[in-house]
């Protein structure tokens, strides 16, 4: 009965539905009858099978599917096998959804939030982080990329125990070399050599490759369904849940069984402020807290945060000065390769134009296939952009049937537009039924009752899409002509409370430490 038992978990399938009891039970008389007769083993009683089950297996087949699954995942030797001694060496990506709902005060509603981070094996510093709405695009990795080399800037309010010069590297030097790091947090800046990630389609896109390409940066990606390659980034998802999310308004747990019955009704966070939140806990407490898991070559009993590993490591490795362009959000765009006509080019069935295209529509495109390179953003398809050749300006191309009622949209709010016309029996190549249709499905928010949940998806995404673009923008130092007015950004809630425990730090002068007090939140 024992190796029935055994015979008969091993030959469940680990991504199967749960089994319950009688099933299992019945599996198991049916091995024992092929094995040795029908009737000449009978298995115990149904109790006494249940307890012989919790004894021999780790895992029972009446647990939930994704408890069997990870089990069944789990290497057969201790996780860690990805090895780095300097700073930049490997560098993980990932993305989860985040346990927390953000709440979207113009439609009254919340919203799914995705988390993109990266984090340095060598220091496990957490050097770059994006959150989305749920749906992660190839553009969003692209620029995280960029953020990892760029400098996170101190926010108001925040003590100056946080400045990047309190990292105990040499600073004054450092600041030779790149001046940003006067007013930079204390988070490493660091320029990657390897990028190790997982199948999702926004990483394998031209935009990730282009970027990397840019910078020579190797690619490596993991195996399918095998989170045990991205063992540090994994356990680090678990760590930001417990000691940031579930300290959060808006708490939704980590899957439904965990989930509240007014986990909705809790959410008062917006993802910007989200943003800001989580930007002042890496800052003030995962940077700063002594990591277990974190061991120097050579000191093995020495308990060290993520930035004291990162100064010991710029003792022996060096410090290597990341890229700096003025240009880059434009360079990561997608690009799609189009010939210039007279009224301009076609992207998605949508033209766009602008003056300068007038003085390149009859002129011979100097690369492969004579065809000339628009940059678009999938999260605002209102404007693409165009790189002029001649003195290396760029121009932002609008769209021709744009109307000024017309509010950034993401390329998904445009599939739907064409879907609509489609069942109107109109062709979703006419421009003036597009436009009409974005005008209907943003119209509603003259009607927010009339609303349904998709109408409330589309316009909270919409909007913070169109707002992440903007800023993107802004940040760039790039000239650009001819730009459209940035979208306002609100600020992050200044509400003061009490502040919270965090094991052997005291943040108490921390802003920071106000958010994650579970109370107050």
């Amino acid at each position: 009965m024992v190796q029935a038992i055994r015979d008969q978990a091993a030959a469940e399938r680990a991504d199967s539905s749960a089994t319950i009891g009688n099933r299992f039970y019945r599996r198991t008389q049916n091995r024992l009858d092929a094995d040795h007769g029908a009737g000449a083993v009978a298995l115990p009683s149904r109790d006494i099978f249940r307890r012989a089950v919790a004894h021999l297996l780790d895992i029972s087949p009446s647990a939930p599917a994704y408890q069997r699954s990870s089990a069944a995942n789990q290497p057969d030797r201790p996780f860690g096998n990805v090895i780095a001694t300097r700073p930049g060496e490997v560098v993980m990506l990932d993305t989860t959804p985040l346990d927390v709902l953000a709440y979207d005060p113009g439609t009254t509603s919340t919203i799914r939030v995705e988390l993109t981070i990266a984090l340095d094996v060598a220091t496990r510093s957490l050097l770059a982080w994006r959150l989305t709405p749920e749906g992660t695009k190839a553009i969003d990795i692209g620029l995280l990329l960029a953020d990892v080399m760029t400098p996170e800037m101190m926010r108001p309010g925040w003590s100056d125990a946080l400045r990047y010069q309190m990292l105990r590297v040499p600073y004054e030097r450092l600041l030779t070399v790149d001046e940003r790091l006067a007013e930079a947090a204390a988070r490493p800046v660091i320029y990657p050599e390897t990028l190790l990630y997982d199948h999702g389609k926004p990483y394998k896109s031209d935009v990730v490759w282009r970027a990397c390409t840019r910078w020579k940066i190797d690619l490596q990606d993991a195996r399918k369904l095998k989170p045990t390659d991205k063992p540090n980034v994994e356990r680090l998802f678990k760590t930001i849940r417990e000691q940031f999310a579930e300290h959060v308004a808006g708490y939704k747990g980590l899957n439904v069984a965990h989930r509240g019955r007014t986990a909705e009704e809790q959410a008062r966070w917006t993802i910007d402020e989200l943003t800001e939140f989580f930007a002042e806990y890496v800052i003030a407490v995962y940077q700063r807290r002594h990591h277990r898991g974190l061991t120097l070559h050579g000191f093995p009993d020495l308990r060290v945060s993520p930035n004291e590993a990162y100064a010991m490591a710029l003792g022996s490795a060096g410090y290597v000065d990341c890229p700096r362009e003025a240009n880059v959000y434009f360079e990561l765009l997608p690009i799609a390769k189009r010939v210039v006509h007279p009224y301009g080019v076609e992207l998605n069935h949508l033209t766009y134009n602008a003056d300068i295209l007038y003085r390149y529509w009859k002129a011979k495109a100097p690369y492969p296939g004579e065809l000339w390179p628009i940059r678009y953003d999938p999260r605002n398809l209102l404007h693409a952009y165009f790189l002029d050749p001649s003195d290396g300006r760029w121009h932002v191309l609008r769209w021709t049937h744009a109307l000024g009622e017309h509010q950034p949209f993401t390329d998904i709010t445009l599939r739907e537009a064409k879907r609509l016309i489609t069942l109107r029996g109109r062709a979703p190549e006419d421009q003036e039924a597009v436009a009409q249709a974005l005008t209907d499905l943003q119209n509603r928010t003259d009607a927010p009752e009339t609303w349904t949940a998709a109408d409330r998806k589309r316009h909270t995404r919409d909007a913070h899409r169109g707002a992440a673009q903007s800023r993107d923008v802004q940040r760039d130092d790039a000239p650009v002509n001819n730009h459209p007015p940035l979208t306002a950004v609100p600020d992050a809630a200044d509400e003061e409370t009490e502040p919270g425990e965090w094991g052997d730090l005291d943040l108490s002068k921390v802003r920071a430490a106000d958010v994650w007090d579970p109370d107050a939140i």
